[in-house]
């Protein structure tokens, strides 16, 4: 079930915001706690953390007035879509962690006889 976000308090004599910016857009993963979006008012700017990881919905656009306590976006308790790939993840091999450097030029190995006159 969807939880929806409702715009915060953020004056005693403020009645509504204006969206800012988005950070996440409709159809993105976010954990609990990922910053959403940005709204002002007049004086002030605040960013709007989620309650809850799931997929974001939203349902303003920039510059789009909000009133106090109304709903924003709301998010969906759903696991983020995982690639399919053939290779195993680093997490499970910590070797695979460590990314290779290239050698430098003083540790190269250097071309034997036969591969020195093939170049030739």
């Amino acid at each position: 079930m969807p939880t929806q976000i409702k715009v915060p308090t953020v004056g005693e004599s403020i009645k509504s915001v204006y969206v800012a910016d988005w950070k996440k857009n409709t159809g993105d993963y976010c954990n609990a706690g990922d910053i959403i979006c940005e709204i002002e008012t007049d004086k002030a700017s605040q960013e709007i953390p989620t309650e809850v990881a799931g997929v974001i919905t939203t349902q303003a656009n920039i510059g789009d007035e909000l009133p106090i306590g109304g709903v924003h976006p709301s998010t969906n308790p759903a696991k983020p879509r995982q690639r399919a790939t053939n290779q195993p993840s680093q997490a499970a091999n910590p070797r695979l962690a460590k990314r290779r450097q290239p050698l430098p030029p003083s540790r190269r190995p250097r071309p034997s006889r036969l591969a020195k006159r093939w170049k030739s």
